[in-house]
């Protein structure tokens, strides 16, 4: 049986020769979308088109990584600094 991957996010990122990007993860696929003129633009969108999903900013420039990167990029920083550290999170 095959496990379907849920994850959701998305992710925005400067482009590599001017302006901004960004990138929608669903589960194992990847849309990219830019560049446009700001990252303001960027933020307006994406706060638009994904209110509910958890985002991530990415301050390199991200367009050149393969969707593979893209994803595990911007997957680790979604992670807890717990998790990044192999250590489980305190109890509240």
């Amino acid at each position: 049986m095959k496990v379907q991957d849920t994850r959701h996010s998305v992710i925005l990122f400067p482009a590599s020769a001017c302006g901004w990007c960004f990138a929608e993860v669903d589960g194992a696929s990847v849309y990219r979308f830019g560049p446009f003129d700001s990252r303001q633009i960027v933020e307006e969108l994406v706060s638009i088109l994904f209110p509910d999903v958890p985002r991530v900013e990415l301050t390199d420039s991200s367009d050149l990584l393969d969707d593979s990167a893209l994803m595990t990029r911007g997957n680790a920083e979604l992670m807890p600094t717990s998790c990044v550290n192999g250590m489980d999170a305190p109890s509240p």
